[in-house]
């Protein structure tokens, strides 16, 4: 990771399982803080739970990207 990268923030859509998952399990180990959106809540949740339990930085929510209304309350909380 270079230099002008550490002690960042990161979303990462589809965050629940499959490439999203492993895009935020990268992530975190690389020191980002994650932010895991999910259509599926429980999917999401889990994520953060095992991302946080090998010392990442997570916070997940359940976002359905195609609605803008959801992007702009998650992107606030």
């Amino acid at each position: 990771m270079t230099e002008n990268l550490k002690d960042r923030h990161v979303v990462v859509t589809g965050a629940g399982r499959g490439i999203g998952r492993g895009i935020a399990e990268r992530m975190a180990a690389d020191g980002y803080a994650v932010a895991l959106w999910d259509i599926d809540a429980g999917t999401a949740d889990e994520a953060a739970r095992a991302l946080s339990g090998a010392g990442g930085v997570t916070l997940s929510a359940q976002v359905d990207v195609a609605e803008s209304s959801q992007v702009r309350a998650a992107r606030d909380a």
